[in-house]
C-alpha cells in the first residue's frame, strides 16, 4: 500500500511539475532578416482552450523549434519578460537568430504560465482608504511575500525642515518592518531629486517602498469609487534590496479612491505545455 501511494504522489507531482497541455494551433509566421543576414521567425500561435484578455494573462516560459535537419531554434525570451495579453488568445514565440536554411519545423513545443488574478485566490488585494494608511506596510503577510510602504511624501517634505525629526520618522518605519537602516531615506531622496520641478503636485502621487525579491507585485492601479483606472505615469527606481515606485496621476484622487494590487500567487498560475509537429513554414508566411 506504501509503494502505491508514493507512486501516486509521485504521478501527481509530475502532473503539478509538467503542467497541463495547452490546445494550439498556428496562425501565423513572421518572417525577417538582420543586417548580418540571419534569419529569425515569430510564430504566432491560437492557444483554443483557454481564454486570454486583459485579465486573464499569458507569458511565455521557455520553446524551442526544431527544423528538418534537427537544428534547434530557442525561443528568444529577451523579448518576452512579463506577462501579457493577446487578441484571439495568440501566443508569441520570437525565436534567436539563425543563418540555417529550412522549411519545416518537426516539431514545436514548449510552456507557459496562465495566470488567472482574482480576489479569492488573493491575487488581487483592494485597499479602501489608502490615504488612511500612510507610512504603513499595505500589503499583509496575508496577502503578499512582498511589502509595499505607502509613503507620505508631502508630510515628510515639511518634516524636512527639521532633519533630526525628519530622520526618526523615517527610521521608526524601517525599524517597524523590518527595513535596513537608511533604506526609505535614500529612496525619498530619489524622489525628492527627480520630483523637484515647480508643478509637481504631492497629491496627485502615490509613493511606494517596496521590498519585492520575487517579483510578486505585476501592477498597482489606482481607482475611483467606479473601479475606472486613473490615469498617469508609473515609475520605478531600483535599489539594492528595495525600490521607489512613483504613480503621478493626471489629477487629484478623490476620498472615495482605492489602491488595486495584481500579485502573482500559485493559487493563480497554472502552467501549460504546447506542441506541434511538422509545420510548414511557408503555409504560414503570407504576412499577418
Amino acid at each position: 500500500m506504501k509503494n502505491v501511494n508514493i507512486l501516486i504522489f509521485f504521478i501527481l507531482f509530475t502532473f503539478s511539475l509538467f503542467g497541463q497541455k495547452a490546445d494550439v494551433e498556428i496562425v501565423n509566421i513572421y518572417k525577417d532578416s538582420t543586417e548580418t543576414k540571419e534569419v529569425y521567425y515569430n510564430l504566432h500561435l491560437n492557444i483554443k482552450n483557454l481564454n486570454i484578455d486583459s485579465n486573464n494573462l499569458i507569458k511565455l516560459l521557455n520553446a524551442k523549434c526544431t527544423d528538418e535537419n534537427g537544428i534547434i531554434h530557442n525561443a528568444d525570451l529577451w523579448y518576452i519578460d512579463d506577462y501579457y495579453s493577446r487578441q484571439n488568445n495568440l501566443l508569441d514565440i520570437p525565436t534567436e537568430p539563425t543563418k540555417s536554411e529550412f522549411k519545416t519545423f518537426t516539431k514545436i513545443e514548449g510552456r507557459f504560465k496562465y495566470f488567472t488574478p482574482t480576489i479569492q485566490n488573493n491575487s488581487i488585494v483592494v485597499i479602501n482608504k489608502p490615504k488612511e494608511k500612510f507610512n504603513s506596510n499595505i500589503l499583509t503577510n496575508r496577502n503578499s511575500l512582498a511589502k509595499a510602504i505607502l509613503l507620505n511624501v508631502e508630510e515628510f517634505k515639511k518634516l524636512s525642515t527639521d532633519s533630526l525629526k525628519y530622520k526618526s520618522e523615517v527610521h521608526k518605519i524601517e525599524k517597524k518592518y523590518n527595513i535596513p537602516q537608511n533604506s526609505i531615506n535614500k529612496a525619498l531622496k530619489v524622489f525628492y531629486k527627480e520630483n523637484s520641478f515647480p508643478e509637481a503636485d504631492y497629491k496627485k502621487m502615490f509613493v511606494f517602498y517596496c521590498e519585492d525579491e520575487n517579483e510578486n507585485i505585476l501592477k498597482i492601479n489606482v481607482l475611483d469609487e467606479f473601479s475606472n483606472c486613473y490615469n498617469g505615469v508609473f515609475g520605478v527606481n531600483n535599489f539594492k534590496r528595495g525600490k521607489l515606485v512613483v504613480i503621478n496621476l493626471l489629477k487629484i484622487p478623490n476620498e472615495k479612491s482605492k489602491l488595486e494590487f495584481i500579485l502573482e500567487k500559485k493559487d493563480a498560475v497554472k502552467i501549460y505545455n504546447f506542441e506541434l509537429k511538422d509545420v510548414i513554414i511557408d503555409k504560414y508566411t503570407n504576412g499577418l
